[in-house]
Formats: C-alpha cells, sequence, structure tokens
C-alpha cells in the first residue's frame, strides 16, 4: 500500500496530543507509506506546538521521498495556518473545491 488516511480523534492538536499525531505518521514512514493524509475535521485548536508538528512532519516527509496531505481543515484551525504563513507551506487539498 502506497497510501494511507488518518483521521484525528482529538478535537485538540496541541502539546497534550502532537505525541499521538508523531506516532502515528512516523509508524506510516517506517512502513515506507508515501502519500499520508491527515484528516483534520475533529480539531478545532490549534497550539504552536500542533503547529510546528505538521510543519515539521511535511518536511520529514519530503526528505524521504513521501507526501502528507491535510483535509477538512476546519475554519478556526484554517485562520491559524493563515496567520502563521503555513496555510501556503503545508499541501492542503480543499474537498470543497474538488466537487
Amino acid at each position: 500500500m502506497t497510501s494511507q488516511k488518518i483521521k484525528t480523534k482529538e478535537t485538540d492538536l496541541d502539546i497534550t496530543t502532537v505525541s499521538i499525531l508523531y506516532a502515528q505518521v512516523t509508524n506510516l514512514f517506517e512502513n515506507k507509506i508515501k502519500k499520508i493524509t491527515i484528516d483534520l475535521g475533529r480539531v478545532t485548536y490549534i497550539d504552536s506546538e500542533g503547529l510546528y508538528a505538521l510543519y515539521d512532519l511535511h518536511l520529514k516527509a519530503k526528505k524521504i521521498g513521501s507526501k502528507i496531505q491535510l483535509i477538512n481543515i476546519t475554519s478556526e484551525v484554517r485562520k491559524i495556518l493563515k496567520i502563521t504563513g503555513l496555510l501556503n507551506k503545508l499541501n492542503i487539498l480543499d474537498l470543497s473545491h474538488s466537487l
């Protein structure tokens, strides 16, 4: 299998939950998954640790020839990504525009 989807269970992507996402994605990297889709549809709050994790995982994926794309970004998270400049640096698939 060359692609895999992760659906976050938490509503916060912060210092208390970011290790879960790291563990899931790292496991997929180790299993040579080339395309990882992270569904952030439940996430309504993201702190600096969550932002760092998304960007760090994005960079690690590029380094090993994989790709991470984010889907179902909530308006709260989209606003923070835009303010921090990460909205244009991460691979975000906007499903509302692909219909």
